[in-house]
């Protein structure tokens, strides 16, 4: 299959897919751009604030644990207990002033999040029962927290973070960038999720994120196993962001308006159905009213 025409066919799905939900395609065009900027629980932050408050929503994805932080549904509360995502208040707030601090960081941070039926009723629920090491996973968010804050509280503004990413990112060297942001955020944050990032935090950084759809779409369209990308230590992330970017940069001579963010949404879309700028509840009634005009 020809790049234009595997382009023809992930775009097509994801007409069929939406008119399926009932989404027209000009609602269907606000996945395209810039998605965090279009949640109400991200835009109410300004500023370093909200890129650290963009860093802990796509934080909980990493460590597997979004049912536990539930940030759009938990983000008052969330904002309430973490400075409101301020980086320095942050760090002052949990005693942070150096690693040395870290542990007992960590510990006030999961303190403040935990569920207690009389002194936090808003809190956090979660297991510890099958876990070797209590608490193992929130921790892990915490340190990531802690590591987030760190690095955003060097800045005065946003564009300060956008534009040290940027220096890292001459001639779209995307290995350096990520590096870089591995090296800052060390707790957590693999290639796909440092990808997820930089591709909604401003529009200069166009990646795909080589999450597990992306990996089987592109080793499938490419002829290899669909584990090709998956199924080794060290999961071939840059090969398959490096692969799947040259791809794009195929179908754009067909379509020179296509980003690469769009056709990573679109592959997402098509693989996971979730239409998450709208409600379930809308899709829903859409769903019901189409069967309700074909039986009249």
């Amino acid at each position: 299959m020809k790049p234009v025409d595997f382009y023809n066919c992930v775009n097509q799905q994801t007409l069929d897919l939406a008119k399926l939900y009932g989404i027209s395609n000009s609602e269907l065009e606000r996945y395209y751009h810039l998605t965090d900027y279009q949640m109400p629980e991200i835009v109410r932050f300004k500023g370093v604030d909200q890129a650290f408050a963009q860093y802990a929503f796509h934080a909980q994805n990493g460590q597997r644990i979004s049912q536990i932080i539930k940030f759009k549904d938990k983000v008052d509360f969330l904002s309430k207990k973490l400075a409101d995502f301020k980086p320095k208040l942050f760090l002052k707030r949990f005693s942070f002033k150096g690693e040395k601090d870290r542990t007992k960081s960590v510990d006030a941070i999961i303190d403040s999040l935990r569920y207690d039926k009389e002194k936090n009723p808003e809190g956090l629920k979660w297991s510890v029962d099958k876990s070797k090491s209590p608490d193992v996973l929130i921790s892990r968010y915490a340190n990531a927290l802690i590591d987030g804050a760190i690095y955003f509280s060097k800045f005065k503004s946003k564009k300060g973070i956008i534009d040290d990413f940027k220096k890292h990112f001459a001639n779209k060297n995307t290995r350096r960038l990520i590096d870089y942001l591995r090296s800052l955020f060390r707790h957590g944050f693999s290639v796909a999720l440092c990808c997820d990032f930089l591709k909604e935090l401003d529009d200069c950084f166009d990646l795909g994120k080589p999450d597990v759809h992306l990996k089987h779409v592109m080793a499938v369209y490419l002829g290899r196993d669909r584990d090709y990308y998956t199924g080794y230590v060290g999961k071939k992330d840059f090969e398959c962001l490096t692969d799947f970017l040259a791809l794009v940069e195929k179908i754009k001579k067909h379509d020179k308006n296509l980003t690469a963010y769009k056709l990573d949404r679109q592959i997402w879309l098509c693989c996971t159905g979730n239409f998450f700028l709208h409600k379930s509840d809308d899709i829903k009634e859409s769903f019901i009213k189409k069967i309700s005009s074909s039986n009249s």
